[in-house]
């Protein structure tokens, strides 16, 4: 009796895809398995020979089924076993001329027809499947660790290139379009447009910047995971095991943090912009002041005036006063900017005419007693002893102190902006300190404390703690020394900001603005003063400090003030050079600074030639002559305004 053949198993097709072998699967080991099993149990039934029945489960490359049937040849087969045989049916004979059939594993690789070559290659295993080792390599054998390497590299830093030996060429090839299209727009706009401009223009719309925010995000995501799905391809197209595999992934992982630090720099950058663009603490202002409509909507506006405040609040301070007042008078057509400073110790301030404060003090401010009526003491009266002469105001000591100004100045602000002078060190600290010649030792600490250092002559690269104090040390110096270096540090800090520090820095420097800073600056106008910044960074400042060669303190001249400040605006608008107030020889032109006599002194420089003032109606009377009928002298513009905090001016007295 014959046992009836058994149908040979069916194991499912596999596309070999760009692999030159075919990996055996989960079937295939099962079924060979099997097989195994059932030739075991016959050799231990009928003792046949072990090394023949190994033999011939697996053959040799290039031998049909037939010959690598078990149990018996061809010669001894009963009728009808060859036509079994040459189907691939294995032969077993159990006893009393019964033969059994079984079908053989599905081994025929494809391709079979080259599975002579295995003969001669060493790399294959004896007695190993002849699924194995057909093509280039064999299952056993790794590829390249270094081109798997090589083409995650350039994938990381081309994206989609290293797809393209892959099957996923068609995406590749899609995000090399879409970064070729992105380094080509911003190449044009490098290429025809001024960047800092570009910057300005663009970096001041809040909508702008968000989409920007999404487009790094997604971006960054997506180069990241291109990253690691062009080492996982390489990774199986060189079947890397082991420590190669992990070598080559711990590349990817590298590759992708270099990628994505910048990215989450960017987009961390972007989001505080947003952030600041759409702070109404900072930008407060209401739509009281209407730009041109346009392509310039400054327009309509021959100046600008800018009151900047400093509060100071040290520890041996009670209330608000704001140690540091300048006004910042820009001509918005060039930029060039007057930059005058009120000392915090200037007295008797005058109110506009018609004002409550000026019906309360006709003569002048008197309310704290001799040598306490200063100009900064008018915010802690307004706020805290006269709100009412303010109704309905939040902020009567701004509006006192606008007040104040104006009348000295013969200006009217158009806006403010307070900063908190711990802010300035931030601020300084986030554009990575500046760089200045100290005319002398300046003492840090002084007045209700003790001396606890200095900051040292000559050339410093100061922080924000040490940019403060050459600002705000009053010890052993005057008000007016200490409003010649608040100058010069304010000018020095603009000469050195530039975008590409800013760039560096956006996120201290977005906090330091959003702790520290205050402005009545509407949000909707926030483009529009970004295109006056740059137009001030290329017309450039020209100081003008009232100290006593214009007035004295204690007993000022206001009239005399408003002509000296009309006749600086003038002479602001005459000449500029190109010496910065650092000390620094060579500065970029236009930059409006003076030149103290220690920097003509400490290196050869070009001198800024100022033109002369208009000739005055009464020409032949004296700057120090005041005629009887009470008419006020003709202003004195002095040329050299800076010269006593300048290097090599080592008398803080001026």
């Amino acid at each position: 009796m014959t046992v009836p053949e058994s149908p040979e198993p069916s194991l499912p097709k596999r596309s070999a895809g760009r692999h030159r072998y075919a990996r055996p699967t989960k079937a295939d080991s099962i079924a060979q398995k099997n097989a195994q099993q059932r030739y075991e149990e016959a050799q231990r039934e009928h003792g046949f020979d072990l090394s023949r029945r190994q033999a011939s489960q697996f053959p040799k490359p290039g031998s049909t089924r037939a010959e690598a049937a078990v149990g018996t040849s061809t010669e001894n087969a009963k009728p009808g076993s060859g036509a079994r045989l040459a189907a691939g049916a294995a032969v077993t004979p159990l006893g009393d001329g019964v033969m059994r059939t079984e079908p053989l594993p599905n081994l025929r690789p494809r391709d079979h027809q080259n599975a002579a070559a295995r003969e001669n290659d060493d790399s294959i295993p004896t007695g190993a499947p002849a699924s194995i080792g057909i093509g280039r390599r064999t299952s056993l054998e790794e590829g390249s660790l270094a081109r798997a390497s090589v083409w995650t590299a350039s994938g990381s830093i081309f994206p989609g290139f290293g797809l393209i030996p892959t099957r996923w060429r068609g995406l590749g090839i899609a995000l090399m379009a879409i970064v070729i299209l992105i380094v080509g727009a911003f190449a044009a706009l490098l290429a025809f447009g001024d960047p800092t401009t570009l910057v300005f223009r663009y970096g001041t719309r809040r909508p702008i910047v968000i989409g920007a925010l999404i487009a790094v995000a997604v971006g960054t995501l997506v180069w990241v995971a291109t990253i690691f799905v062009t080492n996982q391809l390489h990774n199986v197209r060189e079947k890397l095991r082991g420590p190669a595999r992990n070598a080559s992934r711990a590349l990817a992982y590298t590759l992708a943090l270099i990628v994505a630090l910048p990215g989450v720099y960017t987009a961390h950058s972007l989001y505080a912009t947003q952030a600041l663009l759409g702070n109404s603490k900072v930008f407060a202002g209401s739509e009281a002041h209407k730009l041109a409509p346009g392509k310039d909507p400054w327009a309509n506006r021959e100046r600008v005036n800018i009151m900047l405040l400093g509060q100071d609040a040290g520890p041996d301070r009670t209330g608000t006063r704001p140690d540091t007042i300048m006004v910042a008078s820009i001509d918005t057509k060039t930029g060039r900017t007057a930059l005058f400073s009120i000392p915090r110790n200037l007295q008797y301030v005058r109110f506009p005419k018609g004002s409550a404060p000026a019906e309360e003090f006709p003569e002048g401010f008197t309310y704290f007693g001799k040598d306490q009526n200063l100009i900064n003491a008018v915010w802690s009266w307004a706020e805290g002893v006269r709100p009412d002469l303010f109704p309905g105001d939040d902020n009567p000591g701004l509006t006192a102190t606008t007040m104040a100004v104006e009348e000295t100045l013969g200006l009217k602000v158009d806006y403010y902006a307070m900063v908190n002078l711990q802010g300035f060190a931030d601020l300084v600290d986030a554009i990575g300190g500046v760089d200045i010649e100290v005319e002398r030792d300046i003492p840090i600490g002084g007045g209700a404390s003790k001396v606890e250092g200095y900051v040292k002559k000559g050339w410093q690269h100061l922080d924000g703690f040490h940019a403060l104090w050459y600002a705000r040390s009053r010890h052993g110096s005057n008000d007016f020394d200490r409003n010649c270096r608040q100058q010069r540090i304010v000018r020095t800090v603009a000469e050195e900001a530039n975008v590409s520090s800013l760039a560096l820095n956006i996120p201290k420097l977005i906090g330091a603005t959003e702790r520290n800073i205050e402005t009545d600056i509407p949000r909707s106008q926030v483009e529009a003063f970004a295109d006056l910044a740059q137009r001030i960074q290329k017309g450039g400042f020209k100081s003008y400090p009232i100290n006593p060669s214009v007035t004295h303190s204690g007993n000022p001249d206001y009239p005399y003030i408003k002509k000296w400040v009309q006749a600086s605006i003038d002479d602001s608008m005459a000449g500029y050079g190109e010496v910065p107030v650092s000390g620094k020889p060579g500065g970029k032109a236009g930059s409006g600074t003076g030149v103290g006599a220690g920097a003509r002194n400490s290196a050869p420089q070009r001198i800024r030639i100022v033109l002369p003032l208009e000739p005055t109606t009464d020409g032949d009377s004296s700057d120090d002559d005041s005629t009887d009928s009470g008419e006020t002298k003709n202003p004195t513009v002095n040329q050299d305004p800076l010269a006593p905090c300048m290097p090599g001016n080592e008398d803080p007295m001026g």
